[in-house]
């Protein structure tokens, strides 16, 4: 079954600002501790992939792969609790697919813009 489209999210998960190099080595380790909590394990019955919270915590986004023809998906949160998300939208050209949450999750905050060249960026995903 195909689902609405997707309106594609372009986001870097953590852009860190021009910091001295010994600014940016401490605040990396708080950066990707933030943002693990808002990553999660989305699990189907054929296999699982990663995702992250985003918006007001009750949406998210994931592949389209990873969800696969499944109505519904199993998410499980950094605590190893697990959550029942529906899955609302999914656009299989650009492998994009937006779950909804029961409950909210402690959402991914974005970066305030694009990285430029030359910035450092991270990348999380799950499972570890």
């Amino acid at each position: 079954m195909r689902r609405p489209a997707v309106t594609a999210l372009v986001m870097a998960a953590a852009v860190l600002s021009p910091y001295s190099p010994d600014a940016l080595a401490a605040d990396r380790g708080d950066v990707v501790a933030r943002a693990l909590r808002s990553v999660v394990v989305v699990e189907t019955g054929d296999g699982l992939g990663s995702g992250f919270a985003f918006g007001r915590g009750e949406e998210i986004l994931t592949n389209a792969h990873v969800v696969g023809e499944a109505d519904r998906v199993d998410v499980v949160d950094e605590n190893d609790r697990r959550h029942s998300a529906d899955v609302v939208a999914l656009d299989v050209d650009s492998d994009v697919a937006r779950l909804r949450l029961d409950a909210p999750l402690p959402a991914l905050r974005a970066a305030p813009g694009p990285a430029r060249p030359g910035e450092d960026v991270i990348a999380i995903g799950a499972p570890n």
